[in-house]
């Protein structure tokens, strides 16, 4: 049992840091800016338009995936 505690507990810390670290990339001017004009790239290829729901689940998946913030925008997922 307090093997299994130590293991989700370092598990938690990892995806905290990595969380924190997204949030610390993300507020970089150059990220956001590349981040906005690859949206209205990916938006022109495929004639679609991102709705209002769309946008904030997005950005929750680039903070809160499985990987970095560029591993999460370029995963294809």
């Amino acid at each position: 049992s307090l093997i299994f505690y130590k293991e989700k507990s370092e598990q938690t810390s990892q995806a905290s840091k990595r969380l924190q670290a997204n949030y610390e990339i993300l507020s970089v001017p150059v990220v956001k800016k590349t981040i906005i004009e690859l949206l209205f790239k990916a938006r022109l290829m495929r004639d679609q338009f991102m709705t209002a729901r769309a946008k904030p689940d997005f950005i929750f998946m680039l903070l809160d995936g499985p990987g970095y913030l560029f591993d999460n925008l370029f995963s294809g997922g």
